[in-house]
């Protein structure tokens, strides 16, 4: 399976503000194993933390606001770029993929903007079946929205 949500949409500078996106996979597929790939525009990623939910409630936390003054986030999570955790996206094996995948941002100080601008997952069942996601050619895939918090954390 590989569904991807390509809405570019502004992460909002150091509010209580938060970014989600979602990913809405239609096969029912026990998954073996997950990827996911971020491409997040941001001067200092430092700032960012970066969260995926499973349709079952499951969620990793991808990024947790390492990497300092560095740019930019762009790469697959495991193979490229490394977990932060709490989690690991090993804790997705043996859940379904059908339904809304949520992709979670916020940017936890003043001062640097940035954009996520594409993320997808891709999810591999057992015995090597793939899923098949709604993405832009097929069904649609509902777009970034905002989500007023009380702290930068999902509740």
């Amino acid at each position: 399976m590989f569904g991807e949500n390509d809405a570019d949409v502004l992460i909002p500078d150091g509010t209580d503000e938060v970014v989600y996106s979602d990913i809405t996979i239609a096969d029912d597929i026990t998954l073996a194993s997950v990827d996911v790939q971020v491409n997040i525009t941001h001067s200092y990623i430092g700032d960012l933390i970066i969260e995926i939910t499973s349709p079952e409630g499951t969620t990793v936390r991808l990024h947790n606001r390492n990497g300092g003054a560095s740019a930019n986030i762009v790469g697959w999570y495991d193979s490229e770029l490394s977990v932060d955790g709490p989690g690991a996206l090993a804790d997705f094996a043996g859940e379904s993929t059908l339904g809304e995948w949520e992709l979670w941002v916020s940017d936890n100080a003043g001062a640097d903007v940035g954009t996520v601008n594409e993320w997808c997952v891709q999810a591999l069942g057992g015995g090597g079946r793939r899923a098949a996601a709604a993405g832009p050619s097929s069904l649609p895939v509902r777009g970034l929205r905002r989500a007023s918090a009380t702290s930068a954390t999902p509740s």
